[in-house]
């Protein structure tokens, strides 16, 4: 038997309630055992220390469990089974009495063969001396054998040194995790990380080309060493408990090489809150109204610490994508579809997530995946804009077939909304992003990507914006932001057709006149006529806007010259980007792109010596396999050619 899953102790004393749940008989919890008085409970209905039965049955190998517990005096021990809007099952009960740490107490799971009579499986403790300990636990697979597994684990950072350091010692310092074959590849884009002293981390520095350039580096230099099974992308900016990744790791031990694991994302700053379990592309964030621009969390904003809602993570909705903040799949799946586009940043889970699905592969949010991350409603940039409108658009043009004027239609939608609220930043970028797309493959191409950046960054501080942090509004703020008015149809129309008051002359505009505008497009008619405009973002940040008339009905005709454009160039660029997509994935390209080639020649790696594949210094010249790229005629060979670069601390 092998464990698949350890018993955890939280991580931080805030976050106890996603580990445990203790009656209030009286205990002491530590970081590495619960006390407890006669008749505590000790309960695993929780989010990390659940056994989410169903997904083991359908995506492993694995078909009955034993728990392994460490235990100190005597406990009744009894485990339960629940399912969505289903009464809780008990299965079962077993007594220990005066049990000491260093005999095991071994409780078998009754065995299920179906998967939808499946659930989530969990163990409560009850003291029966006068007092116990729990001291850990394991789960372990019965009767199923693990295949071997060797994990590359590829961090992006940028300027983020106190987050990577924090990730990186989390998995160094599990010496349960220590016994797996694993090293860490940290692809540092500023660099500016120092070397770290364990031969399983690597430090490669790299050019600011983004979060894609970053992952793709360092999956390049993964398959160059040639003995990893799997790899696991993750943020530099994330704070992870190394059980999620010991569990991924087991998880492919049970597990055929299709399945992909999309660990699921805790708002670091709720931190019971689910944010995001996979996601849907295509969508608008309530799941309601299909837009080519946008995407929807699901599971989002479950509280983790109700049974109700960690059993609504039992039922499957297709993901269409998982995110990169933990993203593990097979080796082999690059293979197959490639590295990661060079969007820089924004939208590169979702495209290489629609090329893995489309090969075969399953992007699975396996619930107990969770990792925190800093919520994006909180430091969403303006700059932002750029990337996600223009690679939106890439990404469509690769993967959907969706009507030019529908694409249209909704940019000129986001564009209005922007403009009527007086973001001509956010307007710029917009139209920025559309001209970057229309100019295809060649484009992306010509444009140094750190130098883009700066110039995309710069484009923001053209129009001066006044911030207040949210917190400082006063009252008379909140009722006028939230105050939905009916507006007369008339007004509306007035509205749009002097675009919310571009088109008035100057003497028709209220010098003093304020709207208080939010997150709701119709809202921006309260500037209607109005000089000033207060704009609250996600509740966390206020804007004060200015109109301006002249720039306005400039960046309205550059939007009317670029619709034009797109009306009768938009087929032929989708089928530029659609036919370069692959060469512009394959590791050939990224070599070059990083200019690899160019540099000084690897050392082998300080643990493990060189690659034990012969043929792994070997590179495909097409990454992806031809047959999967529709309308693609490319096909794929081999060439060999050096390590990249040689990483700081070897």
């Amino acid at each position: 038997m092998s464990a698949v899953a350890r018993v955890r102790f939280p991580c931080t004393p805030q976050v106890s309630g996603l580990y445990f749940k203790v009656s209030d008989a009286g205990y002491t919890m530590t970081a590495d055992s619960v006390d407890l008085q006669q008749d505590a409970t000790l309960s695993f209905n929780t989010y990390f220390n659940s056994f989410y039965e169903s997904f083991y049955l359908k995506y492993t190998r694995m078909r009955a469990g034993e728990y392994r517990l460490r235990l100190e005096g005597s406990f009744l021990v009894s485990f339960y089974r629940e399912r969505f809007q289903c009464p809780r099952e008990r299965l079962g009960s077993v007594e220990f009495h005066e049990a000491v740490p260093d005999k095991l107490c071994a409780i078998a799971l009754p065995s299920c063969d179906d998967p939808q009579a499946a659930g989530r499986i969990y163990l409560e403790l009850r003291c029966l001396s006068r007092s116990g300990r729990f001291l850990g636990g394991e789960l372990h697979a019965v009767a199923a054998q693990p295949r071997p597994v060797s994990l590359a684990i590829v961090i992006c950072t940028y300027k983020r040194e106190a987050y990577l350091d924090k990730t990186v010692r989390a998995i160094l310092d599990d010496r349960q995790l220590g016994e797996k074959d694993l090293s860490i590849y940290v692809v540092d884009n500023a660099q500016t990380v120092g070397p770290f002293d364990d031969p399983r981390v690597r430090v490669f520095p790299n050019p600011n080309y983004g979060g894609s350039g970053g992952f793709s580096r360092g999956l390049l230099e993964a398959r160059q060493r040639g003995d990893h099974t799997h790899f696991l992308l993750m943020d530099d900016d994330i704070q992870l408990d190394s059980e999620a990744v010991f569990r991924a790791v087991c998880l492919f031990e049970h597990a055929d090489e299709s399945l992909i694991l999309s660990g699921s994302m805790l708002d670091s700053l709720r931190s019971y809150s689910l944010f995001e379990a996979g996601a849907v592309y295509g969508v608008r964030p309530d799941l309601t109204v299909r837009d080519p621009l946008m995407w929807a969390p699901l599971k989002t904003n479950l509280f983790l610490q109700d049974s109700k809602d960690l059993n609504y993570l039992l039922v499957e909705e297709h993901a269409d994508y998982g995110a990169f903040w933990f993203f593990a799949g097979s080796m082999a799946l690059l293979d197959k579809i490639g590295l990661v586009f060079p969007f820089f940043i924004r939208v590169d889970d979702i495209e290489f997530s629609l090329r893995a699905q489309a090969a075969g592969h399953r992007i699975v949010p396996f619930p107990s995946l969770g990792v925190w991350h800093d919520s994006f409603a909180a430091k969403k940039p303006v700059w932002d804009e750029f990337y996600t409108t223009r690679n939106v658009l890439i990404c469509n043009a690769i993967h959907r077939d969706i009507p030019r004027a529908t694409t249209l239609t909704r940019l000129g939608k986001r564009f209005n909304a922007r403009l009527f609220g007086y973001d001509y930043n956010a307007a710029h970028l917009i139209l920025d992003a559309i001209e970057h797309f229309l100019e295809g493959p060649a484009g992306l191409l010509k444009r140094d990507p750190e130098e883009l950046a700066a110039q995309v960054k710069a484009r923001v501080e053209r129009y001066p914006v006044d911030a207040v942090p949210a917190q400082d509004a006063s009252d008379a703020f909140w009722r006028l932001a939230f105050y939905r008015r009916d507006y007369k149809l008339a007004t509306m129309a007035l509205s749009l057709a002097t675009l919310n008051g571009h088109l008035l002359p100057e003497s028709w505009v209220d010098e003093d006149g304020t709207g208080h505008i939010t997150d709701d497009p119709y809202s921006t008619f309260k500037a209607f006529g109005k000089r000033n405009a207060l704009s609250l973002h996600h509740y966390t940040r206020i804007a004060r806007r200015r109109l301006n008339t002249g720039l306005g009905r400039k960046l309205f005709a550059r939007w009317l010259r670029l619709s034009a454009q797109g009306l009768l160039r938009w087929k032929s660029v989708e089928a530029a980007w659609r036919e370069q997509a692959p060469q512009l994935v394959s590791a050939t390209f990224w070599r070059r792109y990083l200019r690899l080639d160019a540099r000084p020649t690897a050392r082998p790696l300080a643990a493990g010596g060189p690659s034990k594949n012969p043929s792994a210094t070997g590179e495909e010249t097409q990454a992806c396999s031809p047959g999967f790229w529709a309308r693609s005629d490319t096909t794929s060979g081999r060439s060999t050619e050096p390590p990249a670069e040689t990483p700081r601390n070897v």
